[in-house]
């Protein structure tokens, strides 16, 4: 028996892209790393926070998070152009009272407070996926002039 792999709706974009053989001229139109996306589409790596940050002109960034058998309970919409050095407007919201995230999402407290306070780590694909049910995916990935 054969278990099913799951594929995000951004997977898919870029699998559709793959297949119809222009991933490479949409990559260099846009002046996105080929190499990278590739191994995203092909799923030998999980996005890391730098390339759904430096995607969201062309990716929701739900279509990251969301697998294509589920719905995305967001307004579906790309984003401008963010520095993802700047501070997310989760990140914002959620600084003082980081302790009660990583309760709810079982995050561990050096990995948060790396995140929340030092901003020496970004937040991954699977802690969105755990609190994309209580946070839009682009609080994380978006940070409001």
């Amino acid at each position: 028996m054969s278990e099913q792999v799951r594929v995000t709706y951004a997977q898919k974009k870029l699998l559709d892209l793959l297949q119809e053989r222009k991933l490479k001229s949409w990559c260099e139109e846009r002046n996105v790393p080929h190499a990278a996306l590739y191994k995203l589409a092909t799923g030998n790596i999980v996005p890391p926070f730098i390339v759904m940050s430096s995607l969201v002109p062309y990716f929701v960034p739900a279509e990251w998070v969301y697998f294509t058998d589920e719905d995305i309970p967001y307004e579906v919409r790309t984003l401008e152009v963010w520095n993802p050095d700047d501070t997310s407007l989760f990140i914002k919201k959620q600084k003082y009272n980081y302790i009660e995230v990583i309760k709810k999402y079982e995050i561990s407290e050096t990995n948060a407070r790396n995140i929340f306070v030092n901003r020496r780590a970004n937040i991954t694909l699977l802690q969105m996926q755990k609190m994309a049910k209580d946070v839009n995916p682009e609080e994380f990935l978006f940070c409001p002039k």
